[in-house]
């Protein structure tokens, strides 16, 4: 169709235990192979979304999303999550834990790693050109 790109799903079978889908990429002697995962670019209109969610549960704790960079004999990867740029306004960038309809609700744990010497962590602002630059606060909830 001229209007609407095609569609690709992968969905496994469902039972006691869901099937499982994976998608890896070949390892290789001098570099492993890449996995891409991109949403389509837009001229007139919204670009598209990527969405990764967990499974929920009824009964038991819901699924986990691990995102994690590769070890490395010299240096680690890094990880990186940034918001994209826009002409008017940037995107935010939104780390929050989970509610809890009775109990408590998830912690966010911003940590360097222990080692020999650790890294450091570093939280600010960034720069403007015409303006104020942005601020930074932290507060703790109302009881």
């Amino acid at each position: 169709s001229d209007a609407t790109g095609g569609t690709v799903q992968m969905t496994s079978g469902t039972g006691a235990v869901g099937g499982e889908v994976s998608v890896s990429a070949a390892a290789g002697t001098d570099a492993g192979g890449n996995v891409d995962i991109a949403s389509g670019s837009a001229s007139a209109g919204a670009s598209g979304s990527i969405g990764l969610s967990a499974g929920s549960s009824d009964a038991e704790t819901g699924g986990s999303i691990t995102v994690a960079s590769g070890a490395g004999r010299t240096s680690g990867g890094n990880a990186q999550l940034s918001a994209g740029e826009g002409g008017v306004s940037g995107g935010n960038l939104v780390l929050r834990s989970g509610a809890s309809n009775t109990g408590i609700s998830g912690s966010v744990i911003l940590a360097s790693a222990a080692n020999a010497v650790s890294g450091e962590m570093s939280i600010g602002t960034g720069s403007a050109t015409v303006d104020g630059s942005g601020s930074l606060i932290m507060n703790t909830g109302v009881s």
